[in-house]
């Protein structure tokens, strides 16, 4: 399996996956307004709509934990689906700021790219995507998943796919690197009730 770390960690502890590996990069969420905004820092969004890909996003959860430690108040979250149509709101003015990723931008089409400035990069330790081993599988064991992950990772056209993706490569999991996640798997759950 595939997916996010807060789904990830979920899915180790109520349902007993096997995390084998991660993204050797952390994500670089951003707290981003369109060039012509006068906002310049997190202050002076207090009041304002933010712009976010869905409300369970790993990214947004730590862009909202980052507003919520700087007293930003009174905002409005407006899902966009995707880091393009985030820009595109901003773009369009019906957004003040967005909560994006330094992966997405570096991925946008340039006149996107170029359209929005950063006001906050926030440091995580948290990576993009994690893999799993399902339990419960008869020949299949964790060992052999990290095994095969970690020797494509190793060819060319592993270095060329991580590259692509923005990963950096593949890098073994923690027990600590889990347990950072426990915060937003609350956030999360809270969420959804």
């Amino acid at each position: 399996v595939v997916t996010n770390p807060v789904f990830a960690r979920i899915a180790q502890r109520d349902a007993m996956f096997e995390p084998v590996a991660r993204a050797t990069t952390n994500l670089t969420p951003l707290i981003i307004v369109s060039q012509a905004s006068p906002v310049k820092s997190l202050e002076d969004l207090n009041g304002k709509t933010i712009a976010i890909t869905e409300a369970i996003a790993t990214i947004t959860q730590i862009g909202q934990q980052v507003l919520r430690l700087n007293s930003v108040k009174d905002l409005k979250f407006v899902i966009t689906r995707s880091h393009t149509n985030s820009i595109a709101f901003l773009q369009r003015g019906e957004a003040d700021a967005a909560i994006s990723s330094a992966t997405a931008i570096k991925q946008a089409v340039p006149q996107a790219r170029n359209s929005v400035r950063v006001i906050r990069e926030i440091a995580s330790p948290v990576p993009p995507v994690m893999y799993l081993a399902a339990p419960g599988r008869p020949g299949f064991t964790a060992t052999a998943l990290h095994d095969a992950l970690f020797a494509f990772a190793a060819t060319d056209a592993g270095k060329r796919y991580a590259e692509a993706l923005g990963h950096e490569g593949l890098s073994p999991v923690t027990s600590r690197e889990m347990a950072l996640l426990d915060d937003y798997v609350s956030d999360l759950k809270n969420q959804l009730k």
